[in-house]
């Protein structure tokens, strides 16, 4: 039993004289630390996140942009009359209006 031991000690001692593989070891203990611990993948997780977050953004700025354009043609009494004219079948008065049917019978 005490032989197992000193050469237990002595394999160790020897591994300990090697600083480049105390490194290698004390690296991959930490990397399967943060494995195990799950702060590895919850950082990747929050990355994509962040990625995902900033894409719809620069959605929403565009469609912010857009409608802003929208808005500001709509200061025009034109442009309001013909949307009101599309959206609500509006008309002015003594316009005369023609309604087609879609019925096709022969």
């Amino acid at each position: 039993m005490r032989r197992v031991f000193f050469t237990l000690f002595d394999s160790v001692h020897r591994f300990l004289q090697s600083p480049l593989k105390v490194l290698w070891i004390c690296l991959a203990l930490a990397f399967v630390n943060l494995i195990l611990d799950g702060s590895l993948y919850r950082y990747y997780v929050l990355t994509k996140d962040l990625e995902s977050t900033r894409h719809k953004t620069l959605a929403l700025e565009k469609s912010n942009e857009e409608l802003n354009a929208q808005i500001k043609k709509m200061q025009d009494p034109r442009q309001l009359e013909r949307v009101a004219r599309e959206r609500f079948d509006l008309v002015r008065d003594n316009e005369l209006v023609f309604v087609f049917s879609e019925d096709q019978s022969n």
